[in-house]
């Protein structure tokens, strides 16, 4: 059955709502039902062209795309909302997120800035650790680098 460009963005939606906790390489699933009123049942041996599943990161990926697990969540925790990376003026990557519950969900801190660095083009990370130690909540942090400028 060929899917639509709507089913496989919705597909991809639905791929990114799941934690990799539950998906896990001893744990993954035979199969995934995508929708709620038509559900759409999708074998992983049977996945439209181009996707794969892969095990170790417990999702379904395009065959192009290559990824790592770099943090989880602690089970407390609802998840982690608006992540961000920047690669710094001396090369390095730096890669930022809140952690915790979504900075609207109270009016109080619900969660901190997490911050991992890489100088090795992502092969290996140094973190966690609080990126910014404040007594409010946090959104997606937006690295501002001035051009030209070593900072």
């Amino acid at each position: 059955m060929p899917f639509t460009l709507l089913q496989l963005l919705y597909f991809y939606a639905i791929l990114l709502s799941l934690s990799v906790e539950r998906l896990r390489a001893s744990e993954l699933l035979e199969s995934l039902t995508i929708g709620v009123t038509e559900p759409v049942l999708v074998p992983l041996n049977s996945l439209p062209e181009g996707l794969v599943a892969d095990p170790e990161l417990g999702l379904v990926r395009h065959v192009k795309l290559i990824g790592q697990v770099v943090h989880e969540a602690n089970q407390s925790v609802r998840g982690l909302f608006e992540t961000r990376a920047v690669r710094t003026p001396d090369g390095d990557l730096l890669l930022m997120f809140p952690e915790g519950n979504h900075y609207a969900a109270a009016a109080e801190k619900v969660n901190d800035m997490i911050a991992y660095r890489s100088n090795d083009n992502g092969k290996t990370w140094d973190g966690p650790s609080v990126g910014f130690d404040i007594n409010y909540s946090q959104h997606g942090f937006i690295p501002l680098i001035p051009k030209g400028s070593a900072r």
